[in-house]
């Protein structure tokens, strides 16, 4: 990070004295039209406020990254969270015997229930589902560097064995939830597994049959929302056989659960948004401010400019060119910073959360928001940069 902010200030300083020896060169560039007078106004404003630049190139990348995170975390709000909890409310027991009588008695008064179905999940002492999962994603990526923390990320994630659903209760609850049911033979079983699971380990299915031993055919992969962030299993859950009941106990409600997930997201999102815009806001009036405090300065060199032959059309399109460069500056070295920093993590964001959307849309829709207001900052310092040299 120190080098970081050492590349943003000492950048600006290399680059004018990089252009100051361009022109003593006699470089090309200096013979065409009006690209002499430029390159020196730009060449010594970019000496005289190179820190200036410098802090404005990390003010532009801090908004850029918050605002790009905050995107992150709004959409995994908006489209994530029906997926993690699906069904309104689950009630779950480590108990075979109960019926749940009493908690359905307490919702009753509450509530009107719809559709309501009891039903078990098993497990019979094997975890193959649970070691191919351990060996073949990213998440465990680390466990040959420290096999100790793979192993706990292990323990919290996954149980210390696979579960099953039988296909009747399995087809039941798709049906609550809209989905179609599924047909299964008595010699096939299917896994039904999280999208963000699926897309790593789609290319992988000859190496699943193989590792997961059932004694049954392989029928595919499902990857609907179906609660599977420890109740109807962890990221994953077999479908096919019954054997021996498992759940731990606990009840969730999904406007509960929504509501706080939401209200958390919000809290993180909004002043990521607000901090942004206000880098922004204020990085774009200091460019303004310094451009239009030397705009009388430049009215001098401007009519000299007009004396020697060029008119007023010619003249505006020499200021405008003068204050997109300085205006670009800082904005196109923040890009390409950031740029890299969050399609990566936007990728990583991705991977983990498994929303379908590409890593690179979260810095384009942030970029795009950016640069509306950077055209607005710019369209009014520009006329009044004109209205200050008539």
């Amino acid at each position: 990070m120190i080098g970081l902010v050492f590349t943003f200030y000492f950048f600006y300083t290399g680059f004018s004295a990089f252009l100051m020896q361009y022109i003593k060169n006699k470089g090309k560039m200096i013979y065409k039209r009006e690209c002499l007078f430029l390159l020196r106004q730009f060449s010594s404003k970019m000496r005289n406020t190179c820190f200036v630049l410098g802090t404005l190139s990390l003010l532009f990348t801090f908004a850029l990254v918050g605002s790009s995170f905050a995107f992150m975390l709004s959409d995994y709000q908006n489209r994530q969270l029906d997926v993690e909890y699906p069904f309104d409310i689950i009630i779950l027991s480590d108990d075979t015997e109960n019926d749940f009588a009493e908690e359905e008695r307490l919702i009753n008064k509450n509530a009107a229930l719809q559709s309501v179905l009891k039903y078990n999940v098993y497990q019979n002492g094997t975890s193959d589902m649970g070691d191919f999962l351990y060996q073949n994603l990213r998440i465990f990526g680390d466990k040959d560097k420290d096999p100790v923390m793979a192993e706990g990320k292990r323990a919290v994630a996954y149980y210390d064995y696979d579960v099953y659903m039988g296909i009747s209760d399995y087809n039941c609850l798709r049906e609550m939830l809209g989905l179609t049911p599924v047909a299964l033979q008595d010699s096939q079983y299917l896994i039904h597994l999280s999208n963000r699971v699926y897309q790593e380990i789609k290319d992988k299915r000859p190496e699943l049959e193989n590792s997961v031993h059932i004694g049954l055919d392989f029928a595919g992969f499902r990857t609907e929302g179906f609660a599977q962030n420890g109740h109807n299993g962890a990221d994953y859950i077999k479908i096919g056989t019954e054997e021996l009941f498992l759940m731990p106990a606990t009840i969730q409600v999904k406007s509960r659960e929504v509501l706080e997930l939401k209200f958390l997201m919000s809290t993180l999102s909004f002043p990521l948004f607000y901090i942004g815009l206000v880098f922004l806001c204020v990085s774009l009036t200091v460019l303004s401010v310094q451009q239009l405090s030397d705009s009388h300065k430049y009215k001098f060199r401007y009519q000299i400019l007009h004396m020697l032959g060029m008119g007023k059309r010619k003249i505006g399109v020499v200021v405008a060119k003068q204050l997109f460069f300085y205006y670009l500056c800082p904005v196109i070295l923040s890009i390409l910073v950031s740029v890299l920093f969050i399609v990566k993590a936007g990728q990583q964001f991705v991977a983990y959360t498994g929303i379908r959307t590409e890593g690179a849309l979260y810095f384009s829709v942030s970029l795009g928001g950016f640069l509306g207001v950077y055209v607005f900052y710019f369209v009014l310092t520009y006329f009044q940069f004109m209205k200050n040299i008539r």
